[in-house]
């Protein structure tokens, strides 16, 4: 029962810290917001089922500033993919990626990929090999 009450709670952390803020499409978020606890609920069934889930785009074009191609996720399958990312993805990977692996991961960033290009550089000028 804790488990599914944290679960709960991550998945309504994960919407609103992450998902309502970065959302573009406020009608999305006004229509999410309605009905948002069955939602959640909707989503930890889905996570708790084990069944195969499917997401499905919304694909449309902008013209300006220039043409492109959007695909856009409703915010239920953001919040699914933003908490399978955070709470099962991260914590299994993240003992098996090198440390000079910076991009996108938590406290780490452009200053330490910099503190790790000077040490590497400062290496390989001490072995005398050049590129």
């Amino acid at each position: 029962m804790e488990l599914e009450k944290n679960r709960f709670l991550d998945l309504l952390y994960v919407y609103e810290k992450e998902i309502r803020k970065n959302t573009k499409n406020k009608r999305k978020v006004y229509l999410f917001e309605i009905y948002k606890m069955s939602y959640i609920k909707e989503i930890e069934n889905i996570i708790e089922s084990d069944k195969k889930y499917v997401c499905f785009y919304h694909i449309f074009l902008i013209f300006e500033p220039k043409v492109r191609v959007i695909m856009s996720l409703p915010i239920k399958d953001k919040i699914l993919n933003h908490y399978v990312t955070r709470y099962m993805l991260i914590p299994k990977l993240e003992k098996y990626l090198d440390e000079r692996n910076v991009a996108t991961r938590k406290d780490m960033g452009v200053e330490l990929a910099r503190k790790l290009f000077k040490k590497y550089l400062f290496k390989m000028k001490s072995k005398n090999f050049y590129i």
